[in-house]
């Protein structure tokens, strides 16, 4: 949903999933964690990993939180981040 409550239109979803997956699998890649290792931390499979870090899949708020955890990164960077990459 947007800020207002109408809802994102599917390419915006698309987009800001994408550009979150990218962020998280460039501080992966800087903690030199493989998407295996990260997969394990956070209680999922490789291919998960895979397809959050490439856009393919949606992230939950829950795995979203579960990943920043098992990185120790902050969320809140992420937000930013994934926000300027919007703009």
């Amino acid at each position: 949903m947007g800020l207002f409550g109408e809802p994102y239109p599917k390419e915006k979803n698309k987009i800001i999933n994408k550009h979150t997956g990218l962020i998280i699998s460039i501080y992966r890649e800087q903690k030199g964690l493989e998407q295996t290792e990260l997969a394990k931390k956070v209680g999922v499979s490789q291919p998960v990993i895979s397809r959050l870090e490439s856009g393919a899949a949606s992230w939950t708020v829950e795995r979203f939180f579960s990943v920043c955890n098992a990185l120790n990164i902050d969320a809140a960077q992420v937000f930013e981040k994934v926000t300027n990459l919007q703009n």
